[in-house]
């Protein structure tokens, strides 16, 4: 085998294919040596003696790529290939370019070979699949194959690629052919060649990864040119032998009239056989064909050869025969191939973006707006932006898939989805009316009314104006001191308090109108409305129990509404059954309200009872929990056959398919199939019974098995998806009690048990009548799966939680999409509910179906999130109410309490859920799977002045006429005195669903920007004279990977006598050198060795191809605009340097003195600072480190040009550069003591302190190191330097001697990968990580007798992180307070003024670390107080007992640090723990409360002290 081989395949009829670098061999299952392929020119450097003729000869089984394909000059190393049939496979590079890799036999191919030749053919497909950096699998999977291709099938393929050209010519330098194609049509193309259709899916070493559909043709015919003239020219002259040609053997005929017989007569079609080059065409038609022709072919069928005779003979006549005329196969020099398999379609369908690994990064500013007016130009222009929004930016990926990957959240890109913000005071909730074209904006207060607004567009400027009552309004106003009237008009949108209101179509005359719920007092009212002649007018007036005729209903106050909303936006509410409203009401009941218009106006209530009656199944519950009042309750319009099953279906009784689920369960059958051998296999009294069973059901009950499509995240089998459902819609009404339970009624045959407009409806009645689905426990108090089981879960002992309000919602792409889009998504929209707890507690869950019964049940998703409201949110709003900043609200407002959950419709293409709790965020889905994005909000209000921070949400209606498209509004608490609230309005979510953006679950979306290079650093220009509100910008230090043609190895400009000439003077040169180096007592062979060998690598053999290009780096420097991520300035580095490091910094300008020292008379004196962006280089040999590497610093300045006003320009300017001999530069980094600053350069084992002045850096201080310089960290005048080989340095540095100074080290042999600084108050820990994937937390102690009198760094703690990083960047802790702000440093202002004492703790004054890992993941480290990390460790042990681990491994072996054997250092690596393992613990948070509750009670705490601590863990380690 050839010594590059790295990798074999199967073949699919025997024998294994052998992959080498520079070519692929072909081994039957005998052992023996078929055929091989070189793919480049350097084949003889690797390949066998037994495979290669002698140099300038021919023959031997290594052969060239067969003719007419052109000759290769490619490498496979890094290459995947798949077969698509047995004997074609697609081939992918390295790079993501295809091939199409062929095995011809011996009736294909003819040339160099002998009589069973065969060969190995590779045709470019003419494709490369992008962003793929390094490909790493490649599959295939064959679907079908096909005759002819239609058209219509272009819904995956182009009218272009399904009709190809009628000749396609490929050419060679020696060769030329055509390509035979088949007729060509409007609608279909045929050939003889069969076609095969199928799936590729390609995936890279960086996680991106492309599905792609082939279209392969298969056998294509090559038609020599010019080549028929000869042809009659030689039969011309031989009669004898045309007779021949135009004659079909005896083999021939039997075998077409075999065919034409298994056809039949209406099957048959005209049949082409090729005989040599000549075609003649046999069909069904005798009547054409003559008496005397008939005989002849019976005589010559009757009087030929054998069989095999005829095939050995017509074989060795097509051995003759080549594609090149006058040409024999002896005189080839290379195989010929007479067909071959074309890739004729290749159309990608569908791509997932990977981020790959992920380097060091820095935080930016968000892109805003550019203001249009001077003055605000210049106050942008002095603004510094880091104060605004800011977001991670990273390097992720290499190569072609390489770029930048930024994470963010919705609501904190000005630019780009915010369209407008208004300032208000006192708002709540606002409602729109999309059709109307106005919004209700419900005013805070008692009786305050509301304010109508409007979107208007004023110079492509969209904003929201307030609309004057007067101009809407033609009823007069009524005294103030009047009790205001239900039936007035003005009254009712300004002396009441507006609850709620709807938009909706009238089914009678579909006109437009909207319904207020209206309170005035205790008197709640229904009023609808019609806008006509512009005025709003009174239509129907309902005031609440004026229908009750004497009945006790028990009401109280109103508690929550909730109008019916369908579910699909594609269907009308018109379409689905009359208005509905469901309402809850304090006393614990609940009402159903049927709006309907048929001549007059008419609505019904049904009271929906709390159902006291005390059930033998509540004997067990906690007193709490026996009270079944109502909490909340959700009408929506659903698909009609949602809740059907299969018995439902067929018409069967519920209770009989119970029994007989009973009957089953009693007798031991409740077996699946899968598990049956596993469990009863053995038993035949059970097997037998068990089988005619099954022989008993009927067979259409087997056969109709759930069609849902398999579930990606969860056990049940299958999701509920939106694909397959009913057309039809029905008003559905979901219910949840105080106790736990979830009951789906029929709002139709709810309305149906009577006519009467009012009616009070018990528990029993319903069930029996209109009951859908139910649960009868866990709604609310966390429970893992709701479904219809009778079993009651245990309650909660010391928690009294119970569902506050819920929402039911499809989350997936939205069917409301563009007309000409025929993309069916409703596969990947999942139908879910949420449910918000009295305490604040989110839980979310997810229909599914499973296989077997068909019955829905609801599985919570496990979202790692504590999304109830902190104790420091408590503490803060009592402190605010005690000086009075903040009231408390008075009884008849804090009873009624406004949606917090929001379904919404075509926002950016998507369906589902705004939640407006204490932590905002966004359900949405990422392929079918729920995800969440927390939402945060431009200068938010510290928390604590609200119950909540968003206090009103709407969509549903679009800024530009798109009726496919949705904006929405939100209205939160903003910076200033409490009661000062902003509207936001927003075009949608385009910064969360990106072209290349991905949902990560943890409340973050993260974007990736292509860029087609390796970013290796990126850096933010801090400069108001430079980046702007408008225009932030960014340095990237970036390496282009490109190819290098070798072409100088083939064609060096000389002949063959001066290159032997060249050959010769090296020749006595090395006999001189080895002459002189015996004499002088030196080796030199070692050197000429070396110089001789690289000049045989590279000799390159022209018969077997070309030299494959070489991948190489080149180094430039980029300077971005983020806002549209344009590059408005480069600069490239020299051929062989590359770019290592790069920092932006100031420099103080300090002139030296004639001696060339400082001068210390201009010490106190104030020095200018002048920006610079530095950059470090590291230059290595053409030949590679046969000589000591170098290092370059550059310093370069960023200038506008042109006008500022123009389009914003920036130039790139060289300053200054020095060469550094110790080594390359790979590190850089400011140093600031006493009002100077000065540049810190790491340089092989040493660190060197430069000082700028009169335009140079001179070298003022040193410190060496050991081994090499990896990172260096300054913080005041401390420095930190990690050793690429010998850990930790702890530094200080003097001005008055200016002398760097060691004070402590580790002396642990570590190899340092990352270095980060953990900061808690006044303590400071140093936290490395090194090659074993650990983590080491350090610190100077040096009073401490571990410290070994001060020199030593003190470990703290350690454990396993289980993946590598590069880089541990920095953070703000932040608290629960300013979690939702996307503002940091306004609301941190505006808190401290609220609170002048905040800031002082150490809890406040905390600095994490972040960093993104090598496997494309991100993590944070964040420090805590000791009570914290004392209480989560214990939970921490308790919960890795408790809780089922991944494949029964242990966590805490996981997390056990991982000593290292280099120079001894097992001996001393004590295990420190001392850190939490955050994926574990924050496991606690998915628990139900009952499970949360002895978790608690075995570490002697509480649950809400628990989960306090996770809210301050998960807070401080967000990182944007």
């Amino acid at each position: 085998m050839p010594s590059d081989a790295f990798e074999c395949h199967s073949h699919p009829k025997g024998g294994v294919l052998v992959v080498g670098v520079n070519e692929v061999v072909y081994v039957d299952c005998s052992g023996k040596i078929k055929c091989c392929t070189a793919v480049n020119g350097w084949v003889r450097s690797t390949g066998s003696s037994a495979l290669l003729p002698k140099l300038g000869s021919f023959g031997g089984i290594m052969q060239p790529n067969p003719s007419p394909l052109p000759k290769l000059s490619i490498q496979l190393d890094g290459c995947r290939l798949s077969f698509v049939n047995d004997n074609v496979a697609m081939l992918a590079l390295r790079d993501g370019t295809l091939y199409t890799m062929e095995l011809h036999d011996e009736n294909e191919c003819v040339g160099v070979g002998g009589d069973d030749a065969m060969c190995i053919s590779l045709s470019p497909v003419g494709k490369r699949i992008g962003g793929l950096g390094m490909i790493s699998t490649l599959s295939v999977l064959p679907l079908l194959k096909i005759q002819e291709i239609e058209v219509d099938f272009g819904k995956f393929l182009d009218e272009s690629s399904l009709n190809p050209k009628k000749e396609e010519v490929v050419k060679d330098n020696s060769d030329s052919l055509a390509l035979s194609s088949g007729k060509k049509n409007k609608s279909v193309w045929k050939d003889d060649a069969s076609s095969s259709l199928g799936l590729v899916f390609a995936g890279s070493r960086m996680g991106d990864s492309s599905l792609l559909l082939y279209g392969l043709k298969d056998k294509v015919e090559l038609i020599p040119l010019e080549r028929e003239s000869d042809d009659e020219e030689r039969s011309s002259h031989d009669p004898k032998r045309k007779r021949e040609d135009d004659t079909p053997s005896n083999a021939q005929v039997k075998k077409e009239k075999l065919e034409l017989d298994s056809l039949g007569p209406s099957n048959i079609e005209s049949k082409e056989q090729k005989i040599g080059n000549d075609t003649t065409t046999v069909t069904d038609d005798e009547g054409n064909s003559s008496l005397e022709d008939m005989l002849r072919l019976e005589e010559e069928a009757l009087y030929g050869l054998d069989s095999d005779e005829d095939m050995h003979a017509s074989r060795e006549q097509q051995r003759n025969i080549t594609l090149l005329p006058g040409i024999t196969p002896k005189q080839l020099y290379r195989p010929q191939i007479r067909a071959m398999s074309v890739f004729q379609h290749t159309k990608v369908l569908d791509s997932l973006t990977g981020l790959g690994p992920i380097g060091p990064g820095c935080t930016g500013p968000t892109a805003g707006r550019e203001s249009k007016d001077a003055v605000s130009m210049f106050r942008h222009m002095l603004r510094t932006p880091s104060k605004g929004s800011v977001v991670n930016v990273h390097p992720c990926g290499y190569g072609s898939s390489g770029g930048l990957v930024k994470l963010s959240n919705s609501g904190m890109h000005p630019g780009l989805t915010i369209e407008s913000e208004i300032d208000c005071l006192d708002v709540g909730a606002i409602f729109p009316c999309p059709l109307l074209g106005y919004f209700f904006v419900q005013k805070k207060g008692q009786n305050s009314g509301c304010i109508i607004m409007r979107v208007s567009k004023e110079e492509n400027l969209t904003a929201l104006e307030e609309i004057s009552i007067d101009s809407v309004v033609d009823d007069s106003a009524n005294d103030e001191n009047s009790i205001p009237s239900f039936h007035n008009v003005r009254d009712v949108l300004t002396r009441m308090s507006i609850l709620s209101v709807k938009e909706f179509q009238c089914r009678d005359d579909l006109s437009t109108r909207c319904i207020f719920i209206t309170r005035f007092g205790s008197a709640y009212g229904l009023i609808i409305l019609s806008f006509t002649q512009g005025k709003f007018v009174i239509d129907h007036s309902h005031f609440i129990g004026s229908l009750d005729d004497g009945q006790m209903i028990d009401r109280e106050c109103l508690v929550s509404a909730s109008f019916v909303e369908s579910l699909n936006a594609s269907k009308l509410l018109a379409d689905a059954e009359d208005l509905c409203l469901g309402c809850v009401w304090s006393s614990g009941n609940a009402s159903i309200f049927n709006i309907s218009k048929q001549g007059s106006w008419t609505i019904q209530e049904f009271i929906i009872s709390r159902d006291v009656v005390k059930r033998q199944e509540d004997i067990n519950k906690s007193g709490f929990y026996d009270d079944r009042r109502i909490t909340a309750i959700d009408v929506f319009a659903i698909p009609d056959n949602i809740f059907e099953t299969n018995s439902q279906t067929k018409g069967t009784s519920g209770d009989d398919e119970k029994d007989d689920s009973a009957h089953c369960s009693s007798d031991g059958f409740n077996f699946d199939e899968d598990d049956w051998e596993l469990y009863v296999d053995g038993d035949e009294n059970v097997s037998n019974e068990y089988s005619n069973r099954k022989q008993e059901m009927k067979p259409e009950k087997r056969m109709e098995a759930s069609e849902m499509a398999p579930s990606r995240y969860n056990s049940l089998a299958g999701y509920v998806s939106g694909a397959g459902l009913s057309k039809h819609n029905k008003s559905v009404l979901a219910i949840t009690r105080q106790s736990g339970q979830l009951d789906i009624y029929d709002v139709s045959k709810v309305f149906s048990l009577s006519e009467a407009n009012v009616r009070i409806l018990s528990y029993e009645e319903l069930k029996s009548r209109a009951l859908l689905w139910n649960s009868s426990s866990g709604c609310g108090q966390g429970g893992s799966i709701l479904n219809q089981s009778s079993i009651y879960s245990r309650y909660p002992l010391t928690q009294e939680s119970y569902p506050a309000e819920i929402r039911f919602f499809f989350c997936g792409p939205s069917e409301s999409v563009k007309p000409d889009d025929t993309r069916d998504l409703s596969l990947m929209r999942s139908l879910c509910f949420l449910v918000e707890t009295n305490q604040g507690d989110t839980q979310l869950y997810t229909a599914t179906k499973s296989n077997g019964s068909d019955v829905m049940s609801f599985e919570r998703v496990p979202l790692h999130l504590v999304a109830r409201p902190g104790r420091d949110e408590k503490r803060h709003r009592d402190k605010l109410i005690r000086k009075g900043i903040a009231k408390v609200a008075d009884g008849s407002n804090a009873m009624y309490r406004n949606n917090r959950l929001h379904r919404f419709f075509s926002i950016s293409g998507e369906d589902g859920l705004f939640a407006a709790t204490s932590r905002p965020m966004w359900f949405l889905s990422e392929r079918g799977a729920p995800s969440i994005v927390y939402h945060r909000l431009r200068h938010c209000a510290p928390a604590g002045g609200a119950d909540v921070p968003i206090a009103g949400f709407c969509s549903g209606f679009s800024l530009y006429s798109q009726k496919t498209h949705s904006d929405f509004i939100t209205v939160h608490e903003r910076i200033g005195r409490v009661g000062s609230q902003r509207l936001t309005l927003c075009n949608g979510l385009s910064d969360v669903f990106t072209t290349h953006g991905i949902l990560t679950g943890k409340g973050t979306c993260v974007e990736k920007i292509p860029l087609g290079v390796t970013v290796r650093r990126i850096e933010y220009i801090d400069d108001p004279s430079i980046s702007n509100v408008a225009h932030p910008i960014f340095a990237m230090l970036v390496s282009r990977e490109v190819d290098v043609v070798q072409s100088n190895l083939i064609n060096d400009g000389l002949t063959e006598q001066q290159r032997n000439q060249i050959k010769e003077e090296k020749e006595r040169q090395k006999m001189a050198k080895q002459v002189e180096a015996d004499l002088g007592g030196f080796d030199i062979e070692h050197e000429w060795v070396e110089q001789i060998e690289r000049d045989d690598c590279f000799e390159i053999e022209k018969r077997y191809g070309g030299p494959p290009s070489i991948p190489q780096s080149r180094y430039e420097l980029w300077i971005i605009d983020s806002s549209n991520w344009e590059i408005l300035d480069t600069f490239q580095f020299d051929e062989f340097e590359h770019g290592m490091t790069m920092k932006s910094l100031s420099l103080s300008d300090i002139p030296p003195d004639m001696t060339g020292s400082s001068n210390n008379a201009d010490d106190d004196m104030f020095h200018d600072e002048v920006p610079f962006l530095a950059v470090g280089t590291g230059v290595i040999d053409e030949d590679g480190e046969d000589v000591s590497s170098r290092g370059r610093i550059i310093l370069f300045q960023l200038r506008r040009t042109g006008d500022r006003t123009a389009k914003f320009e920036l130039e790139l300017h060289f300053v200054y550069d020095k060469e550094i001999s110790l080594g390359p530069v790979t590190a850089l980094n400011g140093l600031t003591c006493e009002g100077k600053s000065r540049l810190i350069v790491g340089a092989g084992a040493e660190i060197t302190l430069e000082q700028w002045g009169s335009d140079k850096l001179t070298q003022v201080g040193f410190f060496h190191c050991y081994m090499q310089i990896q990172d260096v960290i300054v913080f005041k005048n401390f420095i930190l330097l990690s050793d690429a080989y010998d850990s930790l340095h702890f530094l200080v540095y003097r001005e008055s001697d200016k002398s760097l100074t060691l004070l402590a080290k580790d002396y642990e042999p570590t190899s340092m990968y990352a270095t980060g600084l953990l900061s808690r108050g006044g303590s400071l820990s140093f936290v490395c990580h090194d090659d074993r994937q650990n983590l080491t937390f350090l610190s100077y102690a040096p009073r401490e007798i571990a410290a070994r009198g001060g020199n030593k760094l003190v470990s703290r703690a350690d454990c396993h992180l289980g993946t590598q990083t590069t880089a541990l960047n920095s953070h703000f802790c932040r608290s629960s307070l300013i979690i939702n702000s996307a503002t940091i440093d306004s609301s941190l202002v505006a808190l401290k003024q609220q609170d002048p004492l905040h800031g002082k703790a150490d809890d406040d004054q905390r600095f994490g670390l972040h960093y993104g890992t090598v496997d494309g993941g991100f993590g944070s480290i964040t420090p805590m107080n000791e009570g914290t990390y004392w209480r989560l460790a214990a939970l921490q042990s308790v919960m890795s007992n408790a809780l089922e681990s991944d494949c029964s491994l242990s966590h805490r072996a996981w997390r056990l640090y991982r000593r290292s054997t280099r120079r001894g250092g097992c001996k001393s690596n004590d295990r420190r723990k001392g850190v939490i393992d955050g994926d574990l613990v924050m496991k606690y948070v998915d628990l139900s409360i009952p499970e949360q509750e002895d978790l608690a009670s075995a570490i002697g705490s509480t649950v809400d002290l628990i989960l306090d601590n996770l809210l301050d863990l998960s807070f401080s380690s967000s990182c944007c």
